[in-house]
């Protein structure tokens, strides 16, 4: 039998995992994660770090975004390493191998050169 807090692992044994305290840090692909409550469940989550850190200065991230490491570390969680980006930018910015404040500038005109992309296309 599970609650809410368990879950199998295929083995028949459950997991419990409320075993960690509240903004906890765990290391997922690569990134830090943190253990926060969802406001809207008022249950635990795991989320990105920058993610969260980005969230508490600027609010919420909107649809489509994501959220940048500037110097490309992802153990940086300055807010000023931090920038939020539209996914296509990012596409853009992944090809792009330059210092954090020249990439500020990349994704400025990424995003003007989208923009423009898409006024055309509109007219279309």
């Amino acid at each position: 039998m599970t609650n809410g807090n368990t879950r199998s692992c295929g083995c028949g044994r459950y997991i419990h995992y409320d075993k960690n305290p509240l903004y906890s840090e765990r290391a997922n692909c690569g990134y830090v994660q943190i253990k926060v409550v969802d406001p809207k469940t008022k249950r635990y989550k795991w989320v990105n770090k920058n993610r969260w850190v980005w969230e508490q200065k600027n609010g919420k991230i909107p649809h489509g975004n994501v959220i940048l490491f500037l110097d490309r570390c992802k153990d940086n969680y300055a807010i000023d390493n931090l920038l939020c980006v539209d996914k296509r930018v990012q596409a853009i910015l992944n090809k792009i191998d330059a210092p954090p404040e020249i990439l500020k500038v990349a994704a400025a005109i990424a995003e003007l050169q989208l923009k423009i992309k898409d006024r055309e296309n509109d007219g279309k």
